[in-house]
Formats: structure tokens, C-alpha cells, sequence
């Protein structure tokens, strides 16, 4: 996955690698469940007895998604257009296909409303405190537990760039309306939104709905990893205790006294979106994100 290759796709300018000064902005998903720790602990037993490794590479899940643009009136009309919304798409795609993801587009929606375009995490901890929210939240999900809804908002609390649900099992349909990922749009490709502007935190947050937690494992956004515990639960990430930021120069190694140095190069880090001219997954987790979908979301069907 080049940048450039990705800019000059979507008709945008390159961009310069960036510093790492500047406010950190990460992602709002904190430590799973309960429930979800031991959905990841039984998809990676299923793993290991099952070896898809080779069977992983010889399919593809093709996933439906709905993306949803949220626009504060006061806000630049062309941060939100059709257009941004079908070139984060487009990056998506790009981003997946490597790994046998793919990403079908059934509707796109865009709303002017200053009630709703500014959107902080801690609504979910009380919906019932914005009915104005809740309503539209509910309205706007598309699609049952295997299709993917994206919102895009002029703006997120918290300094965050975005947030998304991982997958459990049994999961109640009555709240399907919570399942999804909350981005800011500054975050689209050639979004205002400095350091993380080629598109690539839905690519981070849609991870987590597949299934991923970040490198450093339980701990959350604040990157307080434990270096001898279980990580992220994928075997081929090597061990890291807390988030890498900007572009350092040479590579980070916050478990020195395990093999391996820190996830830069990787999706689920949080380095900035023009580091290294690209970001990938690891085989192991691809395999999780496809054990995740069809284990977990697609099942449900």
C-alpha cells in the first residue's frame, strides 16, 4: 500500500511526510468486554485448530457497507461531498484487497445538522440524554450484524480521530444501533485533519470492527500494554507496550527484551497516515479479521 500511489489515484496532491510534533489524536475504542475477550480468545483457539492459513488465501469476503456524512452548517461544504465519501471508499478497498477483504458500497447519506455533527463517545455511555441522537443513530444503521455502517462527522470529541465496536457473539439486536465506527472527516483522504489525512483511520477503526485490537493490546488508546501478556491475541505481531506516534526515524522498541521491535508499519498503530510511504497487516491478522467476520458477523445472517 503506497500513498502515492493512493493520492494519485484519487486525484489529490502528494503529500510530505510530517513531523512528529503536533497533538496526538488516536482512537477512542478502550479495553474489550468481558464477552469480546473471550470471543477473541475462542477465534483464536479456532485458529490454531483449524490452520485456515492456506484456505484464508483462496477467498474473499466481500463485505456491504453504508457510509453516513454528518455536516455542521458553519463547516466547509466540500469536507463532506459525495466525492470524499467515495474516495475513502475507494481507499478502503485498496487498503483490504490484499488480504481477500473486499467492500461493497450499498448507500450513501449526507445530512446537514449542527445537532449532530459534532459527536462525542461519551454519548453512548447515556443515549437516552440526546433522543435527537439516538433517533438519528437509529434511522441511519443499515443492514443487520454483517454490514458495515461508517460515520463521517465535522467533527469528534476528545481530540479523537475515530472509534468503532468490535464484534461479539450473540450480539442483542435491539442494540445494533451502536454497531459501527464514528470517524472525523477531516481524517478522508485530503481532509484537514493534519498527520492522519490519506484516509487510513477508517482503515484503522474498521479493523477494529473486524475483530483487531491495537498492537499493545488490552490497554486501550493510552497505550498501557504489558509486554509479557497477550497483546493484541495475534501471534505474529511482535510485542509492544505503547502506541508509536509521528514518524520516528528509527524503529520503536518498547518490549526490548522480546523479539521484534514496535508496529510503525502497521494499520492498527498509530503512527501517522504518511509514514513510511504505506501500512500493512500481518498474516495472522488477516486471518483473525476473517475468522472474526465469518465466526462472529456474517454468521448472523
Amino acid at each position: 500500500m503506497q500513498i502515492k500511489h493512493i493520492l494519485a489515484a484519487l486525484g489529490l496532491p502528494p503529500l510530505g511526510l510530517a513531523d512528529s510534533t503536533g497533538p496526538h489524536s488516536w482512537c477512542g475504542i478502550g479495553a474489550p468486554s468481558e464477552q469480546t475477550s473471550k470471543d477473541l480468545d475462542s477465534l483464536r483457539a479456532f485458529e490454531i485448530a483449524s490452520r485456515p492459513s492456506i484456505w484464508i488465501q483462496q477467498q474473499t469476503i466481500n463485505i456491504p457497507i453504508h457510509l453516513h456524512g454528518v455536516l455542521d452548517p458553519d463547516a466547509d461544504s466540500e469536507s463532506i461531498t459525495a466525492e470524499s465519501l467515495r474516495a475513502q471508499f475507494d481507499v478502503m478497498n485498496q487498503a483490504y484487497g490484499p488480504y481477500g477483504i473486499q467492500f461493497t458500497l450499498l448507500t450513501m447519506d449526507r445530512v446537514t445538522d449542527s445537532r449532530l455533527a459534532n459527536f462525542n463517545t461519551s454519548f453512548f455511555g447515556d443515549p437516552e440524554t440526546d433522543q435527537y441522537r439516538l433517533d438519528y443513530l437509529k434511522t441511519t444503521r443499515k443492514g443487520d450484524y454483517s454490514e458495515l455502517n461508517i460515520w463521517l462527522y465535522t467533527s469528534l470529541g476528545d481530540g479523537l480521530n475515530g472509534v468503532c465496536t468490535l464484534p461479539q457473539a450473540n450480539y442483542p439486536v435491539e442494540e445494533l444501533w451502536r454497531d459501527g465506527c464514528h470517524i472525523a472527516a477531516g481524517t478522508m483522504p485530503g481532509g484537514d485533519r493534519e498527520r492522519y489525512n490519506v484516509g487510513f483511520t477508517a482503515v484503522h477503526e474498521t479493523g477494529h470492527w473486524l475483530g483487531l485490537l491495537h498492537p499493545w493490546g488490552d490497554g486501550g488508546g493510552d497505550g498501557d500494554g504489558d509486554c509479557d501478556g497477550d497483546g493484541d491475541r495475534v501471534d505474529d505481531t511482535p510485542p509492544q507496550s505503547m502506541p508509536v506516534f509521528g514518524c520516528p526515524s528509527t524503529p520503536q522498541n518498547s518490549c526490548p527484551g522480546r523479539t521484534g521491535v514496535d508496529n510503525a508499519d502497521n494499520y492498527m498503530d498509530y503512527a501517522d497516515d504518511t509514514c513510511y510511504d504505506g501500512q500493512k497487516f500481518t498474516v495472522g491478522q488477516q486471518i483473525r479479521m476473517h475468522s472474526s467476520y465469518t465466526q462472529l458477523r456474517s454468521v448472523r445472517r
